[in-house]
């Protein structure tokens, strides 16, 4: 039996996060004054310091995301190899509510 959406949120989310990463992306590759790149730069001489703006933000956010992403990826690995080794006695984080399950 096939479950069907009933709204199309997922499709509107995704698509908004794959515009907002596409804009994130070009103004990040975008060519730097006095660069090699061809083409005169003079068109976009006025958006410079807000494309700069916006790049240091980009790479700020990068760096948290990366940060972020580390400390979960060791909380993880730290639970699993708890788990692996079957010392449960300082397992942090655990509810204090036993697991239940849903399914009969």
């Amino acid at each position: 039996m096939k479950q069907q959406r009933k709204s199309g949120r997922g499709f509107w989310f995704g698509l908004t996060v794959g515009a907002a990463l596409g804009v994130a992306l070009a103004i990040l590759f975008l060519p730097r004054p006095g660069g090699n790149a061809a083409g005169d730069q003079s068109e976009t001489a006025g958006f410079n310091p807000l494309i700069e703006q916006l790049r240091a933000r980009f790479s700020e956010a990068f760096a948290l995301g990366q940060d972020f992403y580390q400390q979960a990826k060791d909380d993880v690995m730290t639970q699993y190899n708890t788990a692996k080794s079957g010392d449960f006695s300082s397992t942090p984080n655990t509810p204090n509510t036993p697991y239940t399950s849903d399914t009969p």
